[in-house]
């Protein structure tokens, strides 16, 4: 379910496990590594994706939650955002929909500090060090300019191996 006020755009997923599970999993991540970075870096990716008119996943591009993930993989490759993810979940690190269903419902209500899913770590905080860390001391914008270069060279990287692709295709900018 979509819809739009003045302030804000809402997508409401019904009756899936996995919107309540993305949903939290943000936001552990933005509890997590250099305080504030990315709720901010995600708003500019998202008013940029917006402003392209490949913001939905219904219109064949990236959901929200597709472009957020790629602002905290940037991150993370900055050494801004600590994996949350634990490394071995079972034999695999899917879980069908019933089980994903069970951890939504055996969570508590609305407490925030309440105990999380066991599907992740607990969120830590980073503290950047500008003497090692290119991007410490980095403003939003600065760090939104710093991603688009990363989707540039590392995300967008095979274009330049394609021959047969049109041009400007899979360019950033």
């Amino acid at each position: 379910v979509m819809f739009e006020t003045k302030e804000l755009s809402v997508d409401v997923s019904v009756q899936q496990p996995w919107g309540v599970l993305n949903s939290w999993h943000l936001r552990d991540l933005c509890d997590s590594g250099w305080p504030g970075r990315l709720r901010a870096l995600a708003r500019l990716v998202k008013l940029w994706a917006k402003s392209k008119a490949i913001h939905t996943a219904k219109d064949g591009s990236l959901s929200s939650y597709g472009w957020v993930m790629l602002a905290a993989s940037f991150l993370q490759d900055c050494g801004a955002l600590p994996t949350i993810l634990q490394r071995s979940h079972k034999d695999s690190p899917y879980m069908n929909a019933d089980e994903a269903l069970r951890h939504v419902l055996s969570a508590p209500s609305a407490d925030r500090k309440a105990k999380r899913p066991e599907l992740w770590g607990e969120p830590e905080v980073l503290e950047p060090d500008p003497e090692i860390e290119e991007h410490a001391g980095a403003s939003p914008t600065a760090l939104f300019h710093a991603w688009l270069e990363w989707m540039q060279t590392q995300v967008l990287a095979f274009v330049d191996e394609c021959s047969d692709v049109a041009a400007g295709v899979g360019a950033a900018d």
